[in-house]
Order: C-alpha cells, then structure tokens, then sequence
C-alpha cells in the first residue's frame, strides 16, 4: 500500500512572528518620512503616518494611492491636501 507520512523535523516552530513593517513616501528617489510599526498596516497607523509625511512635503508635489484598505480614510487626504499637494487614487 501506500507509505505513512512521517513528521517533518526541522528548526521552524510554526508559531506566529511577530512582523514589522515600514512605511515611506518617496520623491526624487529618496525616502521621506519612514515610520517603522508592528503588524500590519491599518487606518490608525496610515493616518498617522500621513501626520508625519505632510511635515516633508511641498506644495506642488503629489501623493499616489491605490486601493488598499487603509487607503480609504479621508483625513491622509485632507492632510495632504492641506499642504497643497494632490492625491490621485489609482
């Protein structure tokens, strides 16, 4: 018949990790306003975040966003176009 499986033995624990992430604007090529977090990111941390960003941008410059979740708050947007910069949504 058919072999039994055996119990792969090996150093992963299969617990969870804890992940940590970062968080960046980008213009010319360099990196603006990093925020490290723990976990995954929400609304709280994207707005956040967006309190920090605002503080590096300048009028004229654009923020590009796509669809993600945490994406969807108005206040990153209001923030950032209160410092004369606009958001497109891709």
């Amino acid at each position: 018949m058919g072999r039994k499986s055996k119990k792969p033995i090996g150093t992963k624990s299969g617990k969870y990790c804890a992940r940590t992430n970062i968080i960046a604007g980008l213009v010319n090529n360099k990196s603006i306003a990093p925020m490290m977090f723990n976990g995954s990111c929400t609304t709280n941390v994207f707005e956040t975040w967006g309190e920090h960003l605002i503080k590096d941008l300048k009028p004229g410059q654009r923020g590009v966003m796509d669809t993600a979740a945490f994406h969807r708050s108005q206040k990153p947007k209001d923030l950032i176009e209160s410092v004369w910069c606009g958001v497109p949504l891709i």
